[in-house]
C-alpha cells in the first residue's frame, strides 16, 4: 500500500516456452525450469514479495500447472504476500486480463514477466512511487547499440537518434482506471498489443518512463539461461 492505496502485481506466467527446448520440466513452462535449483518464477515472486508496497501477487497459469505452482513454487518459498493462481487465456493479452478480472480491489495495478527474475525490489518501488504521481509507469533502458530502420528490400534506410530510444521492459505499472479502460477498449475493437503499455497508448493517455536495470532481462531461450546463472551467481557473491 502506497499513501493508503492498494497495489496488485499481474505475473503472467501461462507460457509453454517451445523455444526452451527440452530444459522445460513437463511442458508446463519456461518459468519452471530449475535455476539454481529453484523454479524460476520463485525469483520473480521473491523481488516482489519484499516489496515496501505490494499488497498481493496474481500470478496467472496455465489449466496445467496450477497444482504445480501451488505445491512447488508458492508452498515451498512462504512468500508472505497474498498470492492467488488464476487459469490464463490463449495469447499473453488474455492472460493479464484474466488476471486483472480477478482483482477484487486495487487502485495501482503492476503486470510483470514470470520469466523475468532479475528486476530489483528498489527498481519495483520506484515505480510505483512514479506511478502514485503520473497514473501510468514501465521501467525501461537505453539501448546500448546503434539502431537502424531498414526499408522494404531490408537495405538501411536510416540511423535512429539513439538518445530518443528506450528498450521497454516490465513492471508496467498504472492506474486501475487506466488500464480497466485500457483493456476494454482492446476488447471491443479486438486490438492485440505487445505489451500493456501498447494498449494504454491506444487510449491516448502518457505513459513515464522510469529507468531501469540491464540485468532485468527476459529469459526466453536457453542461452538466456546461462546468462541468468551468471547473473544469479554475481548477485549471491555480493550478499556473501
Amino acid at each position: 500500500m502506497i499513501d493508503k492505496k492498494t497495489v496488485s502485481v499481474i505475473i503472467p506466467a501461462a507460457g509453454v516456452g517451445k523455444r526452451m527446448g527440452d530444459v522445460v520440466p513437463g511442458g508446463v513452462g519456461k518459468q519452471f525450469v530449475s535455476l539454481q535449483n529453484r523454479p524460476l518464477i520463485s525469483y520473480t515472486l521473491e523481488r516482489f514479495d519484499k516489496s515496501k508496497y505490494v499488497d498481493e501477487i496474481i500470478v496467472v497459469c496455465s489449466s496445467e500447472a496450477i497444482t504445480y505452482m501451488r505445491k512447488e513454487v508458492v508452498k515451498q518459498n512462504h512468500f508472505s504476500r497474498i498470492i492467488r493462481l488464476v487459469t490464463g487465456g490463449k495469447e499473453r493479452q488474455d492472460s493479464v486480463y484474466e488476471g486483472f478480472k480477478a482483482i477484487d480491489r486495487a487502485d495501482i495495478v503492476l503486470v510483470h514477466d514470470g520469466v523475468r527474475p532479475f528486476v530489483r525490489t528498489s527498481r519495483i518501488d520506484q515505480l510505483i512511487e512514479v506511478c502514485n504521481t503520473v497514473a501510468a509507469a514501465v521501467l525501461a533502458v537505453k539501448p546500448k547499440d546503434t539502431v537502424k530502420s531498414q526499408d522494404n528490400e531490408q537495405y538501411i534506410e536510416k540511423t535512429l537518434d539513439r538518445s530518443t530510444l528506450w528498450n521497454i521492459q516490465t513492471p508496467q505499472a498504472f492506474d486501475y482506471g487506466i488500464l480497466k479502460e485500457a483493456y476494454e477498449y482492446a476488447t471491443r475493437s479486438g486490438f492485440y498489443g505487445t505489451d500493456e503499455a501498447m494498449l494504454v497508448e491506444k487510449i491516448g493517455r502518457r505513459i513515464k518512463l522510469v529507468e531501469g536495470d540491464y540485468e532485468n532481462i527476459k529469459i526466453t531461450t536457453p542461452d538466456d539461461l546461462n546468462y541468468a546463472e551468471f547473473i544469479l551467481a554475481n548477485e549471491l557473491k555480493q550478499l556473501v
